[in-house]
């Protein structure tokens, strides 16, 4: 009996400490700086051991058709290789056939690399995951990243964090 409890204990500890299936929260929070009513309040980056998860507050409520194709998208750059330039990208935008979806794609070309969910969590939240593969870290142990908002109306921008990016260890 001691054994097996012994057993379950290493166990326990192997599981916290060695990280496995366990992400790394890693949030930013932007001032109320913009005039736009997508006005980033913050941006919380995580990952599970096959997931990548992004968590977007908003100062002020919006309708999910804000984020209509043509009018405003919720972007994110990835830098995965530790170059000058991001090498993916995320939009998070709305299709009129399938909902929230987040879209992976190369950088600079924006050629697809993969579609994540995005879901809604209240008025002032949107929530997109998707595959850690989409964005293929080539065996690198932290990546770069920065979101924004971009009306496309108004041309109307707001970065977290608003200069550089943010580094995220994975």
């Amino acid at each position: 009996m001691k054994t097996k409890r012994t057993f379950i204990m290493a166990l326990v500890a192997v599981c916290l400490i060695g990280g496995v299936a366990v992400g790394h929260d890693q949030r930013k929070d932007d001032p109320n700086d913009s005039p736009d009513r997508l006005d980033l309040k913050s941006v919380k980056v995580s990952h599970t051991a096959r997931r990548m998860i992004l968590d977007i507050k908003t100062w002020e409520s919006w309708p999910t058709a804000e984020l209509q194709s043509g009018k405003r998208t919720l972007y994110f750059t990835f830098d995965t290789k530790g170059g000058k330039a991001a090498d993916y990208n995320i939009n998070i935008l709305r299709s009129d056939t399938d909902g929230l979806v987040c879209l992976v794609g190369t950088e600079p070309d924006g050629a697809s690399a993969g579609e994540g969910r995005a879901s809604r969590n209240g008025d002032q939240h949107v929530r997109c995951n998707f595959s850690r593969r989409d964005i293929e870290a080539g065996g690198s142990k932290t990546i770069r990243w920065k979101g924004s908002m971009f009306n496309l109306e108004t041309f109307e921008r707001d970065y977290v964090p608003n200069s550089g990016m943010v580094r995220h260890q994975l």
